[in-house]
């Protein structure tokens, strides 16, 4: 009889990624004949609590946990899976993700999902309406071009005035940094008109960061209304360091800021990037792509590290290929209005800034893997 391969035995392809990058299309696409994809479309696994507190947590306990109830619905056919497939499209904002992966499943390979940063800020800030429009600040108005005008602008100053901090994912050391981010951030909402600004929030916490103890047992947050929170999921399901995602949506774009605890823990060989765009392109290659890296157990070749860096700057559409990607997006959530056009020149120099620290970073630290 045919003896079928254990589970720790079967690769593992971690698609993560930022809202609206593109992981849900690439799930869909997925051989389901080859891959065996999670039970839950978005397991929140990893955006629990005791991964954001770097509590100590046994591998054994993650078999059960996280293999055995995402992938066990394959175990009576493993012979037939290429690889196991789950996709987290925030994982990348919550940087105690890289090393709790790293350490407690360390043959799982990463693939990055990128999308146009302006692209994504429009999209991020129609889905997340439904709690931005919960702030304070807001009071529950309709979206308009005029409101994302606003609220652009004031992500943007929060950057500028408080900077973009680098988390490292250990929260002991990021902890100072989230602090003095946390003041910033509220100062600068209330002067722009945005006080309690819940973008602001500490890992959403409504007790100020100076109150928490430097041991940390556990965080403290109120009532989740309007925060877009999710506290059944779990610590940080739709929260980072510095504010929620729903309501840092132009921030979230700098991938340069998130990406470093993934590039610290992780070899060229454990990752790989793709946009949105490349898959709408070519999808054929990208899924081969995504199987080949999934299943290898070498490293990447210079020619595919010279595809990664090549796929960070092809992230960014045409204007052409941006307004047509308004107008479906548009259509999409029922929208009635696309951005002003100074909103989007706004949004432009802001990210050159960003693609250009993004692709010096990769070059500076992927391609010195191989001197």
């Amino acid at each position: 009889s045919k003896v079928e391969p254990k589970m720790e035995a079967i690769p593992i392809l971690l698609v993560i990624g930022f809202q609206k990058s593109g992981t849900s299309a690439t799930r869909k696409k997925m051989d389901k004949n080859h891959v065996c994809a999670s039970m839950d479309d978005e397991p929140s696994y990893w955006s629990q609590e005791q991964f954001a507190l770097n509590q100590h947590v046994e591998c054994n306990t993650i078999i059960a946990d996280f293999i055995g109830k995402q992938f066990g619905q394959c175990s009576n056919h493993l012979s037939e899976v290429s690889f196991l497939f789950a996709k987290m499209p925030t994982l990348a904002t919550q940087p105690w993700a890289a090393p709790s992966i790293k350490t407690l499943l360390p043959r799982a390979k990463i693939a990055l999902a990128v999308r146009d940063p302006i692209q994504r800020a429009f999209s991020g800030f129609l889905q997340c309406w439904t709690w931005i429009r919960e702030a304070p600040s807001i009071n529950k108005r309709q979206p308009t071009a005029e409101i994302f005008d606003e609220l652009v602008a004031l992500d943007m100053t929060l950057s500028r005035e408080c900077g973009i901090p680098h988390a490292t994912g250990y929260l002991i050391d990021d902890w100072p940094v989230v602090k003095d981010f946390n003041h910033c951030c509220r100062a600068v909402a209330e002067r722009n008109g945005h006080k309690d600004w819940p973008g602001c929030d500490a890992f959403g916490m409504k007790v100020a960061p100076e109150e928490v103890p430097s041991s940390f047992p556990s965080f403290t947050y109120s009532d989740s209304k309007g925060l877009g929170l999710a506290p059944e999921r779990g610590l940080g399901w739709q929260l980072t360091p510095f504010g929620g995602y729903c309501f840092s949506f132009v921030r979230e774009g700098s991938y340069i800021h998130n990406l470093g605890p993934w590039l610290v823990h992780y070899s060229p060989d454990k990752i790989y990037a793709f946009s949105m765009t490349e898959l709408e392109e070519d999808e054929a290659k990208i899924l081969r792509e995504l199987h080949e890296h999934a299943t290898s157990l070498g490293r990447q070749s210079q020619l595919e590290l010279d595809r990664l860096n090549a796929g960070m700057q092809r992230q960014v559409l045409t204007d052409e290929a941006l307004v047509q990607s308004f107008s479906q997006t548009q259509q999409h959530f029922s929208a009635g209005f696309v951005p002003l056009p100074e909103t989007v020149a706004a949004l432009k120099e802001y990210y050159l800034a960003q693609n250009v620290a993004l692709n010096e970073f990769f070059q500076k630290n992927l391609l010195a893997e191989y001197e």
